[in-house]
């Protein structure tokens, strides 16, 4: 409206829109489980109403929508194009191809990793113009092994069970009902996680890392 990306206007609009894209992904997982008390929990029950509220202006309510868009697709075409998207945002997301084990065969999981690997491929451009490495800066912010793993889980630093007691319910009930390629993503996001230096996530409110999965 100004014409120089900085007055208010432009802050406020990207904060609304991040808060839309969070008010679908609620909206796609109550149509998807046809059971508000689900929509509603992970809404308030998880750190998802901060940040589309206090901290709009952060990825995480863009990550919830394009992870909730990929667990909804069917198609090979649309699950690549979704993994695409959901990598581009936060690029461990790509963990979640691990979501269908068991529910695709083998070409078909490469069709769709192919795809999604064809859309990350622009990002490696955007590092290298911004940093000057191929590779994101925060990976020399990692070690090789997962030190803090359980600490991303477990501890009150903002730990996922911790902070979040509802996910503690919920992988309960994907061990009692066999969900093993679902367990899988969270197994992998937490070895990931636990690479981190600042594995807590700094500012975070609770375990924003993982406000996607």
């Amino acid at each position: 409206v100004w014409g120089d990306g900085l007055n208010f206007a432009y802050p406020a609009t990207a904060a609304l829109g991040s808060s839309f894209l969070a008010w679908m992904a609620i909206v796609m997982i109550y149509r998807t489980f046809q059971d508000l008390a689900v929509a509603v929990a992970l809404w308030l029950a998880t750190n998802v109403a901060y940040y589309m509220s206090i901290e709009p202006l952060t990825s995480h309510a863009c990550s919830l929508l394009v992870v909730t868009a990929f667990a909804t697709q069917r198609r090979t075409l649309t699950l690549g194009i979704t993994l695409g998207l959901a990598a581009l945002v936060r690029p461990e997301h790509m963990f979640l191809i691990a979501f269908l084990l068991g529910r695709k065969k083998l070409p078909q999981l490469l069709a769709v990793f192919a795809i999604a690997w064809l859309m990350f491929m622009p990002q490696f451009i955007v590092w290298k113009h911004v940093s000057g490495s191929w590779i994101s800066p925060v990976a020399w912010n990692s070690t090789i092994v997962p030190l803090h793993s359980a600490h991303v889980l477990f501890s009150t630093r903002h730990g996922l069970f911790v902070w979040h007691p509802i996910f503690m319910l919920g992988v309960i009930g994907l061990i009692i009902s066999r969900r093993w390629s679902f367990l899988a993503v969270i197994a992998g996001a937490a070895l990931f996680y636990g690479t981190r230096h600042a594995w807590w996530g700094f500012h975070s409110f609770g375990a924003r890392y993982f406000v996607g999965l």
